[in-house]
């Protein structure tokens, strides 16, 4: 006669049931699907030598993704599978405005005379660390390229590593 006790009270059939509706789970179906994307941002057919590449699902529930150019313009990031809009931006690049010594030319006589004829310049501050520069070199690029919205770019992720070169207009 075959004992259809399990362990304890239950019957065996109904244990290796339950395992059969607990595997999907163990193994993780359903879960957000991501690939390795890699590739090229080009200006015309240049390099883009520096900036930043950000990706923003379509998905809402998926936080955008950002990788940094190296100065040949290339990027590598990890991102969900699925549609992806994108945005381009070197603006950390472009070198500041550079003022001389002096005062700055058209000033009036007696704002010149109150200055004593030199602008004092504010004392650094010890404490503060330097900012980390990001590597590459500035070349201007269209403003819409700065944003998702106006940017125009976008692509579809597979599963499986893949490159995507973007490709931006002068």
């Amino acid at each position: 006669m075959r004992n259809w006790q399990g362990v304890g009270s239950r019957p065996a059939w109904l244990s290796r049931l339950g395992f059969v509706f607990l595997l999907p789970i163990m193994v993780g179906c359903g879960g957000p699907s991501q690939a390795k994307v890699s590739g090229q941002v080009l200006l015309g057919a240049q390099p883009l030598p520096g900036g930043r590449v950000t990706f923003c699902p379509a998905d809402s529930r998926q936080n955008s993704v950002s990788a940094e150019l190296d100065e040949l313009g290339n990027y590598q990031a990890v991102l969900p599978v699925g549609d992806v809009k994108v945005c381009v931006d070197n603006r950390e690049l472009e070198p500041s405005p550079q003022f001389g010594g002096g005062l700055p030319p058209g000033l009036p006589p007696e704002v010149k005379k109150a200055l004593g004829g030199k602008l004092e310049k504010a004392p650094a501050k010890a404490a503060e660390a330097p900012a980390k520069q990001a590597s590459g070199r500035y070349v201007e690029i269209p403003e819409k390229y700065y944003t998702i919205e106006t940017s125009g770019l976008q692509f579809k992720v597979e599963r499986g590593e893949q490159k995507h070169n973007i490709e931006l207009a002068k």
